[in-house]
């Protein structure tokens, strides 16, 4: 399970009739990082059919404004108590992936789990080690910096440093899963 920050504003939804642009830049980097741990995704691909991936977002609702434009804290609860914990309740990922500081601080808030803010945002090469950290039984949760073009442009993380945190997702994966589409 990947789970996002937001789904962005009305404008876009309406312009891209409740799909996503399949020029998206963060979308694209998001499949290139998914293929990177062996699943191959393309735009609108096997929309009618059930899959081995599933993407939410911890806010559920549409903002105002622009894709940048601010979310509030109090959405992140709402929708995290609402939403997102049932949600992964229900399906019991292997793994959730947090894309972003502020989706994995939701869900740590809506598991009720203690962690410190980091400053300056994820340090996903600690946070969590290797096996990431423990949701619940059988669900891993491994914060990753968001792979938006602000973040890569900025050199915050590049793409190759996020391909190499995604491919320690991958590991865990394979001593999980015996098959892959590919």
């Amino acid at each position: 399970m990947v789970v996002g920050q937001d789904w962005g504003t009305p404008t876009y939804f309406k312009k891209w009739k409740g799909f996503d642009n399949p020029k998206n830049p963060t979308n694209l980097n998001l499949m290139d990082l998914l293929k990177a741990i062996g699943f191959k995704i393309e735009p609108f691909a096997c929309k009618d059919q059930i899959g081995e991936l599933f993407f939410t977002n911890a806010i559920l609702c549409l903002k105002q404004g622009n894709l940048q434009s601010e979310v509030k804290d109090k959405w992140f609860q709402n929708c995290g108590e609402k939403f997102l914990k049932p949600l992964i309740d229900i399906i019991k990922p292997q793994v959730v992936v947090a894309l972003g500081e502020k989706a994995f601080y939701s869900i740590l808030e809506t598991f009720s789990m203690s962690y410190e803010r980091q400053k300056y945002g994820i340090i996903v090469t600690t946070v969590g080690g290797a096996d990431g950290i423990e949701l619940s039984n059988d669900t891993r949760l491994f914060p990753v910096y968001h792979c938006g073009t602000r973040i890569i442009n900025t050199n915050t993380r590049s793409k190759t440093e996020q391909i190499n945190d995604w491919k320690r997702i991958g590991q865990v994966l394979k001593l999980h899963t015996t098959s892959r589409c590919t």
